[in-house]
């Protein structure tokens, strides 16, 4: 059986290292970018959009040139409240800052045909990691200096 007495010091050093390596990490998870315009086209056609799924990172500038191919659609991003009319061949843009993360629904507002309650695509705004990083890495050197003060109690 080890004695863990025998070994205080190493495991102390060791921890000590461990969440300072952790500490260290954690902010490379932050997003290095900082936010940008994105510039996105997006055709409507019956009954699907294209893309159907657009991702962004959250604080982006988002800028969509929405464009109908066949007839007329209508543009709605859910929790965000923005709304546009397509009409065929005409370009509608529409702009904001995408400031909420998560996974908003898109649909078409105009009536375009049978399957019309079927037209929806996906806004995903990814969330922006700095405040979460550097927060984590606080607590990560804490949660190290505390594990070396405890095994500090331990006598060899």
């Amino acid at each position: 059986m080890i004695s863990i007495k025998r070994y205080w010091l190493p495991l102390s050093l060791l921890t000590v290292a461990l969440f300072m390596s952790l500490a260290a990490f954690l902010p490379s998870l932050a997003r290095a970018d900082e936010p940008k315009v994105v510039e996105i086209a997006v055709n409507a056609r019956q009954w699907a959009w294209d893309p159907g799924v657009i991702v962004v990172n959250q604080g982006d500038t988002v800028r969509l040139k929405l464009m109908a191919t066949d007839v007329t659609h209508g543009f709605y991003l859910d929790g965000y409240g923005i709304k546009a009319v397509m009409e065929p061949g005409k370009l509608a843009t529409v702009e904001f800052v995408a400031d909420k993360s998560g996974r908003w629904m898109f649909r078409c507002l105009e009536t375009c045909g049978n399957f019309h309650p079927y037209m929806i695509g996906w806004l995903r705004v990814k969330p922006n990691w700095y405040a979460g990083a550097s927060w984590l890495g606080t607590g990560a050197i804490g949660a190290g200096f505390i594990a070396f003060l405890l095994m500090q109690r331990v006598k060899p």
